[in-house]
């Protein structure tokens, strides 16, 4: 017989739907500590990324979906030389905003990566124990379609000492963070 999503057909039609769920459930309970332990690991760490995804999730009773959003907290210092193993924790929550974000990071204080979402940024202002650093390819992107129609040409020289910026880390990728600061003093700060 043909397997469907590793069940056979002759099968496939007599399972309930309930019945995949409830193992769906199971699965995610036994899970549920080994996500508890990455996390918690996580929140230890001094810096971290952090971004959030929509989700489209049934709304019962209304036979449609409605946006949830997936928060993602990761760390991978691999490309600096770091020695922690890359690690990512998805965490549900029902909406966007600062709420979410001040919950999922109560226990955190650190350096955070976030892109220029506003609920970062109220995070950061209420605490005095994070400090945010913005993604360059989010502000980067900003300039890129500003000199895309060829009348901002101080976007064109942003895009350029961006690039020179660019070139000294893919320089220093990997090595330890002493080594890193000086290029960065001797090379990134005249830029």
């Amino acid at each position: 017989a043909q397997a469907v999503y590793g069940i056979p057909e002759l099968f496939r039609d007599r399972l309930r739907s309930a019945t995949l769920v409830a193992n769906l459930k199971y699965a995610a309970a036994e899970l549920k500590p080994v996500w508890a332990h990455m996390r918690q690991h996580l929140l230890k760490a001094s810096k971290l990324f952090v971004d959030e995804t929509r989700a489209p999730v049934l709304d019962p009773g209304r036979g449609r979906t409605k946006s949830g959003y997936f928060w993602a907290i990761a760390q991978d210092d691999r490309g600096w030389a770091g020695a922690d193993p890359p690690a990512v924790v998805y965490t549900y929550a029902p909406g966007r905003g600062a709420d979410h974000a001040i919950a999922l990071l109560r226990d955190f204080s650190g350096v955070l990566q976030t892109d220029g979402y506003g609920a970062y940024k109220t995070l950061a202002a209420r605490r005095n124990d994070v400090v945010l650093a913005h993604c360059w390819s989010h502000a980067r992107r900003k300039l890129f379609d500003l000199a895309k129609g060829g009348s901002a040409p101080m976007a064109d020289q942003m895009l350029a000492r961006i690039g020179k910026l660019y070139a000294v880390e893919a320089d220093v990728r990997g090595q330890p963070p002493d080594l890193r600061r000086e290029a960065r003093q001797a090379r990134s700060v005249p830029v």
